[in-house]
């Protein structure tokens, strides 16, 4: 498991974990049921605290990162 602190500076917290044998299910707004039983699999989980969420989480989590799109944007808070 990793793990970063980023309250302070973008407002949120992000753990990414690794593992081995994994179940995902999931439901579509039609109710039709989607399984996947992957042999390895990596989850990302972000936390924010609601007292850094308006002013810090929400720009930072989505902001694009130079890099990250495709498309080429390239903006920053």
């Amino acid at each position: 498991m990793f793990s970063a602190d980023l309250n302070d500076e973008h407002g949120y917290v992000v753990d990414i974990t690794g593992g081995r044998h994994g179940y995902y299910c999931a439901e579509d707004d039609e109710g039709s049921l989607w399984q996947w039983e992957p042999e390895t699999y990596v989850d990302i989980s972000f936390y924010m605290r609601k007292d850094t969420l308006t002013d810090k989480g929400k720009p930072h989590m989505l902001a694009t990162w130079p890099g990250s799109s495709s498309a080429g944007s390239r903006t920053r808070p």
